[in-house]
């Protein structure tokens, strides 16, 4: 089942939807961070990634979006540090956007499989769940739809393919 919320989360809201990610068993992630080179954002692309580093989980085979299967990723560990360095990378709001100046595209991960998927640029977020799971998201009292966000790429299931490596 997947269910979709929009843009703006309190601090309190984006604590407790990774505070639920990590319950549920995420253990990884990955981001995003567009830049240009040789202007500021390639700057503070790199600032961003040695913030992360000690979170660092190494490059990892997991679920992408837009059903193209399975690819190598480079990959963070989600834990209790590494959620309150995203809430503060974020300033509280997953959501929160600038592309070119902050990171974008947060994926939550079961072992492999997608949870959550924030379009910051689109404002939109999709969760991918169980019944279980979705009883435990309600319970934190986000709106939120059923359905796919229409930003939103990720598959009703995985789709498994041969691995695209990376170069």
């Amino acid at each position: 089942m997947r269910y979709s919320f929009r843009s703006p989360l309190t601090i309190d809201q984006s604590r407790s939807l990774l505070n639920w990610c990590i319950r549920e068993g995420a253990t990884l992630f990955t981001v995003n961070f567009l830049f240009v080179k040789g202007e500021d954002s390639e700057s503070l692309c790199n600032a961003f990634y040695d913030r992360m580093e000690p979170f660092a989980a190494g490059i990892r085979l997991l679920e992408c979006v837009e059903g193209n299967g399975f690819e190598l990723q480079s990959s963070f560990h989600l834990n209790q540090e590494s959620l309150e360095q995203i809430l503060r990378e974020t300033s509280g709001n997953l959501f929160r956007n600038s592309i070119l100046y902050l990171p974008e595209d947060w994926l939550f991960y079961i072992e492999d499989l997608i949870l959550l998927q924030i379009v910051n640029h689109e404002d939109s977020a999709t969760i991918r769940v169980n019944e279980q799971q979705y009883r435990t998201f309600d319970a934190l009292g986000i709106p939120h739809q059923a359905g796919c966000s229409e930003w939103s790429g990720l598959t009703e299931e995985p789709v498994k393919r041969k691995p695209v490596r990376i170069s």
